[in-house]
């Protein structure tokens, strides 16, 4: 009697692993990729361009199906977000450049940047539970619905520029949304949801065309994060978080994702130090 062929199981296991990614990015506008790209190298190995392929194509699917509930409750402003993708492609190439020229400099403060991203977390968190101490600082001003796309611009630019010489990529996106262009938080995550699918879209297929994705990792992935996109946005557009509770969600990610580049680059520093 033949064996069973027990191969979809990996399938199985990379759409559990992929479905948390997607809820997150469904819930709180943020890019996948922060979360997927130390996933697929502690779980598959993956390195270099398959590793950039892979998390784009996986990227762009989770920012697709989350991005239908945002567009359903007219929570995305595109003029906006096409202005905002603009000025990250400048911040990103002024990053790039900035990197080419002081890469040894800007490596000692890669710690501060992940203070930054606590930092403002904890502004988010604060705000979504009312503490009052916060009331009167700036980055928590009352919130409305501006069409101010000159800060739509420069918010970009602020984005794309901190991410390319910080690697906390797009993670800044809803909160400078919320806090320089004045949006709610609903169409701030909506807005991000479909930045993230312009900038991610044409790069993926880029990779696909030069076969550097990997089918099974983004096949497995991609499954679990659309599930979980669906899901996570429904959630967010549906009433079932309020505008505090969405800042605070994301501010509680954003605290995570800081505290977790502490350690990492704390523990490379006695290594420099040897060398």
């Amino acid at each position: 009697m033949a064996r069973p062929n027990l191969s979809y199981l990996k399938h199985v296991i990379l759409a559990i692993f992929g479905f948390p990614t997607g809820v997150v990015t469904g819930m709180t506008g943020m890019g996948n990729s922060v979360f997927l790209l130390p996933l697929q190298r502690w779980l598959l190995g993956l390195k270099g361009h398959a590793l950039s392929g892979t998390t784009l194509v996986i990227m762009t699917f989770t920012a697709l199906s989350s991005l239908l509930a945002y567009i359903q409750y007219g929570a995305v402003h595109w003029l906006l977000g096409i202005v905002f993708d603009i000025g990250s492609i400048l911040g990103v190439v002024a990053g790039t450049r900035i990197a080419a020229h002081s890469g040894a400099r800007l490596s000692k403060l890669r710690p501060f940047w992940a203070l930054l991203a606590v930092a403002i977390g904890t502004v988010m968190l604060m705000q979504g539970y009312h503490v009052r101490q916060v009331a009167h600082l700036w980055l928590a001003m009352p919130i409305h619905h501006p069409n101010d796309l000159a800060a739509g611009l420069l918010s970009g630019v602020l984005v794309g520029l901190v991410g390319r010489i910080s690697d906390l990529g797009g993670v800044l996106s809803v909160p400078c949304l919320i806090y320089f262009v004045r949006l709610s938080p609903i169409d701030a995550q909506g807005t991000a949801l479909f930045c993230v699918l312009l900038a991610s879209l044409p790069t993926a297929i880029i990779y696909s065309t030069r076969n550097a994705v990997e089918p099974t990792s983004s096949v497995g992935m991609s499954v679990g994060a659309v599930f979980g996109g669906l899901i996570g946005s429904r959630a967010a557009c549906s009433g079932m978080l309020s505008p505090n509770a969405l800042l605070s969600v994301y501010g509680i990610v954003l605290v995570a994702i800081g505290l977790s580049v502490v350690p990492r680059k704390a523990e490379l520093q006695p290594q420099h130090k040897d060398t």
